[in-house]
């Protein structure tokens, strides 16, 4: 049983998790389109498979963390930091090699098999805590998570601007991998004190008892929401705003940041939405915001900011 001190600190450790893993995902962003096609003279084909890799290998990992959960909660947290700094650093290396599309191919699957580390923090707050403040540190958690993902293609895009050379320019989101998973390893290592396994929550509560049908229908379509959003368009983005403006990644910062703004809009407008409407209309209307921004390409070239903006807004609402 955990005081509550050890609670606290441990509670702090899963909310760095929860902000700092989607700052070094996202910083792959602006960078990591144009360092395939634009470095080492691939594809646009293989930018896709790049982030295909990493969705489709959170998922597994997901999985098999849901039917497994062996070994301790400290163990399976520091498996995962130490996995996604490993893969930080083969990105970093894979420019060096004769095959680098081969080995970001290996960085993204090992850096996806390492997001379970999403499925633990919530997991981890409603077996360990009383209900109320369980609830309290749930909305927490799920908060943060945008907040990492908006600033993760900033941090990338900054970066970018300060690296002196290509080289650097371009391994940059391997390098903010190799220091966020560190500085989690270390304080998982340092501060987090459960050892103890995550159980199964009971059968008899009413939480628990829901249809099979209905988790698998969430599951299959939150998978291809994001292969698809991740996959089709956050691979192509850089690559939209370099050809038609000739903008590379550190000067695409004000289209990243602009998401960020956004963001900040969409959870206010999300947090008054869901007083008068279904939690069920809001999310068919995020949806559908998040994919019409797109039409807006086709229109004229000043679009881009406006796309990126509305982008944003629907997903910090959805979140």
């Amino acid at each position: 049983m955990l005081l509550a001190s050890d609670s606290n600190r441990s509670l702090y450790v899963l909310l760095s998790c929860q902000f700092l893993t989607p700052i070094a995902t996202q910083s792959f962003a602006p960078v990591l389109a144009l360092a395939v096609t634009n470095f080492v003279q691939g594809t646009t084909t293989q930018v896709g498979y790049a982030f295909a890799i990493l969705v489709s290998f959170s998922v597994v990992a997901s999985l098999a963390f849901i039917r497994i959960k062996a070994g301790s909660t400290r163990t399976l947290l520091m498996g995962a930091f130490l996995l996604r700094a490993i893969s930080g650093v083969v990105y970093c290396l894979s420019f060096l090699t004769p095959a680098p599309i081969f080995f970001i191919y290996v960085s993204r699957a090992m850096h996806g098999l390492s997001l379970y580390t999403f499925a633990i923090p919530p997991a981890w707050v409603a077996l360990r805590l009383p209900r109320a403040e369980a609830v309290r540190w749930t909305v927490k958690l799920y908060g943060v998570v945008p907040l990492g993902i908006v600033c993760g293609p900033v941090f990338g895009s900054v970066l970018s601007v300060v690296m002196p050379t290509p080289l650097l320019k371009y391994s940059s989101p391997g390098l903010v991998t190799v220091v966020t998973s560190c500085f989690l390893l270390f304080a998982t290592f340092v501060v987090f004190d459960d050892d103890d396994t995550l159980s199964n929550p009971s059968r008899s509560s009413k939480q628990a008892e829901l249809p099979a049908r209905a988790i698998w229908v969430a599951f299959v379509t939150s998978f291809f929401f994001s292969l698809g959003y991740m996959g089709a368009l956050e691979s192509t983005l850089s690559l939209v705003v370099f050809k038609k403006y000739q903008a590379d990644e550190s000067q695409s910062l004000g289209v990243w940041s602009t998401f960020m703004l956004s963001n900040v809009t969409g959870f206010v407008v999300a947090a008054n939405f869901q007083r008068h409407v279904s939690l069920l209309v809001l999310a068919w209307v995020c949806v559908i915001g998040r994919f019409s921004g797109l039409l807006m390409l086709d229109w004229n070239d000043e679009t881009v900011p406006y796309f990126r903006f509305l982008s944003g807004l629907f997903y910090s609402m959805s979140s």
